[in-house]
């Protein structure tokens, strides 16, 4: 394969309502570096990973490592974060300087009370501050910054919403 998905955490700060690790009684888990190169090295023609599963990416203290392997090795890297601890221990400055390509952060409403009632232990206003935050400091660098939406009947109105916090960040 030339491309391949991994799961470097189970672990995730959130609930989200359609997300199926919110309803499992399995024993959340990091993945170590040494065992994401294990995988890695397993794919020699490897050109595509996304780093990214059911837990929140930025929950696995190896996951800079992890980017920067992938990329030093010549794949395109993709990850999805909710986007809720971007601002902490410059974790947006981190992340851009692994030289991933593109960053998905999952926005599932325009509006406080929808966001937070999808995404359970969510907070609206500093996720829309740090994707703000995010798209500043990737100017100038090659990262591309996307909004990831799972529309369903309690968003899907406020699509257009979304697409406004987009525009004001500037993606």
């Amino acid at each position: 394969p030339t491309s391949i998905d991994i799961e470097p955490t189970t672990f995730c700060n959130f609930a989200c309502k359609m997300c199926q690790r919110t309803y499992w009684k399995r024993k959340s888990q990091n993945m170590t570096i040494d065992h994401f190169i294990h995988i890695y090295d397993s794919f020699p023609k490897l050109e595509f990973i996304k780093i990214q599963g059911v837990g929140e990416p930025l929950l696995n203290n190896d996951i800079f490592q992890m980017m920067e392997y992938s990329k030093k090795k010549g794949s395109h890297v993709t990850t999805y974060t909710n986007g809720s601890l971007l601002h902490l221990n410059n974790n947006s400055i981190k992340l851009i300087n692994t030289g991933i390509d593109l960053i998905r952060i999952s926005v599932d409403g325009g509006n406080k009370k929808t966001f937070e009632s999808i995404r359970c232990n969510s907070n609206f206003h500093q996720i829309v501050k740090n994707i703000t935050l995010i798209s500043k400091l990737s100017k100038g660098w090659p990262v591309k910054i996307e909004l990831w939406i799972v529309a369903c009947p309690d968003n899907i109105t406020e699509l257009p919403h979304i697409i406004d916090i987009a525009k004001r960040a500037e993606i």
